[in-house]
């Protein structure tokens, strides 16, 4: 089933909202694209849980990326009060449409490779980027106020991504919310505070 926006039979799922400028006010109506799947078959699923962080976790504060966002610093910080982590920018909380902070239960801060795409996404002067999500590289995942480190592979298009200490046992998720911070390889140093 292919649910591309851009183009083909799934593009009337797609709307945009006046309320943002172009491309970050382009959406999807989940109803919509599960009315055009015929099948309705769920994939497969892209993590592995647990209700404590693996024997491999250690304690963190925070996950801080430089240069992420226009050269700003993105962190994102563990609340004990809200046993999840709390997305800064700039040192400035980072909040959606309603003023919101950014939270999620768990953090992937995964390092990839990237290159320039075939596009301008907002004039001559500002090149698409594609990641390149086939391979390997290091990732931290952050859950429960604790880090594991370790790296994501993912040998082929179309596979799940794994999360995978050292040793080869599995990185695992706190069920909840996961934000996945997309990180270039090189020039954006990551940093775990302890």
């Amino acid at each position: 089933f292919d649910g591309n926006g851009s183009e083909g039979s799934t593009i009337s799922a797609f709307f945009r909202t006046s309320n943002r400028v172009a491309p970050w006010n382009y959406y999807m109506s989940a109803s919509s694209m599960w009315a055009m799947d015929p099948v309705h078959a769920p994939p497969s699923p892209q993590f592995e849980y647990s209700a404590n962080p693996p024997s491999g976790a250690t304690v963190a504060s925070a996950g801080i990326v430089s240069n992420l966002d226009d050269g700003a610093t993105v962190s994102w910080r563990w609340s004990s009060t809200g046993h999840d982590w709390l997305r800064f920018v700039g040192g400035e909380p980072d909040r959606d449409v309603s003023g919101a902070q950014l939270r999620a239960a768990n953090v992937i801060i995964e390092l990839l490779a990237t290159r320039r795409g075939p596009f301008d996404e907002s004039g001559p002067d500002s090149p698409d980027v594609e990641s390149i999500s086939v391979g390997h590289g290091p990732a931290f995942i952050l859950r429960n106020g604790k880090v594991e480190t370790g790296t994501w592979n993912c040998p082929n298009f179309g596979d799940v991504t794994t999360y995978k200490f050292e040793d080869g046992k599995p990185m695992t998720l706190v069920p909840g919310n996961t934000w996945i911070e997309v990180v270039p390889n090189k020039n954006y140093p990551v940093q775990i505070q302890r």
